[in-house]
């Protein structure tokens, strides 16, 4: 067995643990990852998926609103954030929901490492992207698919930008 892998395991090990132990106790575990449906909006119609069919007049969370949840200490060990939709780039305010996200890196997810976007590609700009993310202290831009799949935005908040 290799090093990466035992200590894989021992940390797995740990959070069954703690978790057990909570359990136990009667107290709640803390997620460390979260999706965040932040549009229901799409323009792909995918047959495996009926998100589109929710009726245009349901009105989508705005970010004030999703920060406002995020910041709660429910969310302090969240490592991993999923930001999904519909088609996320729809909304005209994503990159400022990544910027509020940033901010609350510092005192309310201070686990947080990574936001990865699903998209199935049609409406992002990998140029902006990269840009915006320059811009509001992101530290780094993957595309993990030529078309669609996952962006990831790797964070490391830096207030000199």
């Amino acid at each position: 067995m290799t090093d990466s892998a035992i200590k894989l395991a021992l940390r797995l090990l740990k959070n069954g643990i703690r978790f057990r132990c909570k359990h136990v106790a009667g107290k709640p575990g803390r997620p460390q990852a979260l999706s965040l449906e932040v549009t229901h909006d799409c323009v792909a119609h995918c047959i495996m998926c009926n998100i589109w069919k929710i009726p245009r007049d349901v009105p989508n969370l705005p970010v004030t609103q999703w920060i406002e949840l995020l910041s709660s200490n429910l969310f302090a060990d969240i490592r991993e954030l999923d930001i999904t939709g519909g088609e996320p780039f729809i909304r005209d305010d994503l990159f400022d929901l990544f910027y509020g996200i940033c901010e609350l890196k510092q005192k309310n997810l201070p686990a947080l490492r990574s936001i990865a976007v699903t998209t199935n590609g049609r409406r992002h700009n990998q140029r902006k992207c990269r840009s915006q993310c320059k811009n509001r202290h992101a530290d780094g831009f993957k595309p993990d698919g030529a078309m669609g799949g996952k962006l990831s935005i790797l964070l490391d908040y830096n207030p000199r930008y």
